[in-house]
């Protein structure tokens, strides 16, 4: 038997692949897997991810000052914010989730960093649960997927800190995600933050309102859209408007 593998082998042709893609591939793999980011490694990418979800899973019970800082930036990155999340955020929201998992844990500042190196440790390469970058930290994709389709929903701490740091060149991921969660208050808040800098904000701004019942508001905030001139947001604004005004009963 260990005659005829070996004769089997022997007939194979042996071809190597780089560690590293480049080119198209590099291209390719990145479109297809945003995660992969500035790595070129697609191999340890995707063994990452694995390893990352199970570590994930089990913080929980074996480190849940881990599990709090994790779950917090994650949250971060489903409310639609674009910004990593900055240390005096990711410690204000951990701080409660770390509460939520054991009403008996606190963060002194030396856990906070033990959770904090702890979320940063690679499993593969450089693949960890949280990576730090110049502008805060950043959640692994893959986790930010598992969470949104496997665990609760964002909670209000979350949401009321994004909201009190809203600003006009977030606001329409944030509406978008807060819409898509139920919370149309902070929707329309964050959409009309956003109107006047994104215009396809003002559409939805403008679909938002005429569900709400303020058709007058709905009409301002599409013209707006229409009036930017903007390729997409303009001609789909002047559609709604104008089933709009068919609905209140208007000609034209």
């Amino acid at each position: 038997m260990a005659r005829d593998v070996r004769e089997l082998l022997d007939t194979a042709t042996r071809i190597d692949l780089e560690r590293d893609l480049k080119g198209d591939e590099l291209i390719t793999a990145r479109e297809r897997y945003p995660g992969l980011g500035e790595q070129s490694a697609l191999a340890e990418y995707l063994t990452a991810t694995n390893l990352l979800l199970e570590r994930y899973r089990r913080s929980r019970e074996v480190h849940p000052g881990g599990a709090a800082v994790v779950r917090a930036a994650v949250d971060w990155e489903r409310c639609g914010v674009t910004r990593r999340i900055a240390s005096e955020d990711l410690l204000f929201l951990a701080s409660r989730k770390l509460t939520a998992l054991r009403a008996n844990l606190a963060f002194t500042d030396r856990s906070f960093e033990e959770a904090i190196a702890w979320a940063c440790e690679p499993v593969v390469s450089t693949a960890a649960l949280l990576t730090v970058t110049e502008h805060g930290y950043d959640a692994f994709d893959y986790v930010v997927d598992w969470v949104s389709d496997n665990e609760d929903p964002v909670d209000d701490a979350t949401w009321a800190r994004v909201a009190a740091e809203l600003s006009e060149i977030e606001g329409l991921g944030i509406g978008l995600a807060a819409y898509k969660a139920g919370r149309y208050d902070l929707a329309r808040q964050a959409w009309e933050a956003a109107a006047r800098h994104e215009p396809t904000a003002a559409v939805t701004l403008g679909v938002l309102r005429a569900e709400q019942g303020d058709a007058a508001g709905a009409a301002a905030a599409l013209q707006l859209a229409i009036d930017s001139g903007h390729a997409d947001a303009s001609p789909m604004a002047a559609v709604n408007l104008k089933v709009l005004r068919k609905e209140q009963g208007h000609s034209s």
